[in-house]
This record gives structure tokens, sequence and C-alpha cells, in this order.
């Protein structure tokens, strides 16, 4: 591709150079920040008013550990299934100093 001046004359010319980190359309290639969410303990999937809804690993003796430190908070969690429960913001933030946490949207 070529770019003119008024007078004609060639300003720039340009070409497409093939990229080794191109992907082609339809696949899909893992980026750092998915990386990163797969290495977390616990992703953050909503927040809801007060309430930020957490879902929990899949990997069962660290998640009878989380179970086991959110216990003793009462209505400041709420469980809906194995997979999910909703914790204030309070408890958030005591789960952030022993687990890493991660916001998936």
């Amino acid at each position: 591709m070529k770019v003119y001046d008024i007078n004609g004359n060639v300003v720039a010319e340009g070409y497409l150079v093939p990229n080794p980190n191109f992907i082609p359309k339809g696949e899909y290639k893992e980026t750092e920040l998915d990386y990163q969410k797969k290495q977390a303990d616990m992703l953050i999937t909503s927040i809801d008013g007060s309430f930020y809804e957490i879902s929990l690993p899949k990997n069962a003796t660290l998640r009878q550990k989380i179970s086991k430190d959110i216990k003793g908070y009462g209505r400041n969690v709420r469980r809906y299934n194995e997979d999910i429960i909703h914790v204030t913001e309070k408890v958030l933030k005591i789960l952030q100093t022993k687990y890493t946490i991660m916001c998936d949207f």
C-alpha cells in the first residue's frame, strides 16, 4: 500500500508481514489474567447490594477450610449451594488476608 501527497509523490509505503503471535479466528490463547484467575483461591463473580458473590474452588480440602473460616459470621454469610456464597465486605476483607481472591468480571 502506498500513500501519495498532493503532487503524486510517494510519501509512505507499507506492507503486511506475517505475525508469529497471530491467533487465528475461533482459537483461544490463555492470557496472563486468565492464568492468575486459575491460581486464585476464590473468584468474586458479582456484587449484589452489600453482598459479594464468591465462587468457591473445586478443591475439596480448600473448600472445607474456607467453610470452617466463615462459619462463625452468622448473617454476614449466605450460602446458596456448595459452590456459591454471599459475604459482606467485612467477611471479604477477612478472607482476603488468608486467601487470594480475584474478580471474575
